[in-house]
């Protein structure tokens, strides 16, 4: 299990293009099994499903996951808000690319759906290199 330097991409050039590092999308800290067997990550996942805010094994809680993701969203919406082409006085709208580790796509994208955290694993398996779309709702605040 390794860290990785995660990028966003801003795909759309009319609300700014190029290639971003964001420490914010980083791969879920898995504390005593980092650099060990992805098996391990079963071990994690069993407590995440009581506990939301668990750090068993040292790991990052989900909660954690979600607070820190979802702080990022917030921060690219007020981003591309302020630089995107304006059109009949509204922003048009923008495609942004996350690319990150599966666990903290699926996590981030309980936020989107406005459910707890712990059922992160209930979600449908997000596979290597796959496309999933989350919108932000018009009246969803995260």
């Amino acid at each position: 299990l390794r860290n990785a330097g995660i990028p966003l991409y801003h795909k759309d050039s009319s609300c700014g293009s190029g290639v971003k590092q964001i420490p914010q999308l980083r791969e879920r800290f898995f504390g005593d099994f980092n650099g060990k067997s992805d098996s391990h990550y079963e071990d994690v996942w069993r407590i995440d499903k009581n506990d939301a805010d668990h750090t068993e094994f040292n790991c990052e809680s989900v909660n954690s996951v979600v607070e820190r993701t979802s702080k990022l969203i917030t921060v690219i919406d007020e981003e591309i808000g302020s630089t995107a082409e304006k059109m009949d006085g509204l922003s048009k709208p923008c495609k942004v690319i996350l690319v990150a580790h599966g666990d903290v796509l699926q996590i981030l994208q309980t936020a989107f759906l406005k459910k707890d955290g712990s059922v992160h694993r209930s979600l449908d398996h997000l596979d290597t290199a796959g496309l999933r779309e989350y919108v932000l709702g018009m009246n969803y605040t995260i």
